[in-house]
């Protein structure tokens, strides 16, 4: 267990806040790559009738096209913050600090 407290000078507080902040950049970088695949054909996503497969039509062949890149994407991102707020909650103490982190990262998501 990471106790955030456990100096004066607050360098244990800096490495989670800093940790926070760069796993919120990574987890924007995520949905970025996700948006920019989903923009271009947002009109024409067909999702099957689970998850995936997800389908894009193409208007230059009149195809159905794979599309599943978007989707995973966010699926991911919302693995790794989910993973973060579990991972910050258990190890870090005290526990507020974990659950200020996961909410910081699920602000970051949205």
């Amino acid at each position: 267990v990471i106790e955030v407290n456990s100096d004066a000078a607050g360098r244990m507080f800096r490495v989670v806040a800093w940790g926070t902040a760069a796993y919120c950049l990574a987890l924007l970088a995520v949905l970025m790559q996700a948006a920019s695949s989903l923009v271009g054909n947002r009109a024409y996503l067909h999702f099957s009738s689970d998850v995936l497969p997800v389908f894009h039509f193409n208007p230059r062949t009149k195809e159905l096209e794979e599309g599943n890149q978007g989707p995973l994407l966010l699926l991911l991102a919302a693995a790794l913050g989910a993973g973060w707020g579990v991972a910050a909650t258990v190890f870090v103490a005290p526990y507020y600090v974990g659950i200020s982190a996961m909410a910081l990262s699920q602000i970051a998501a949205v």
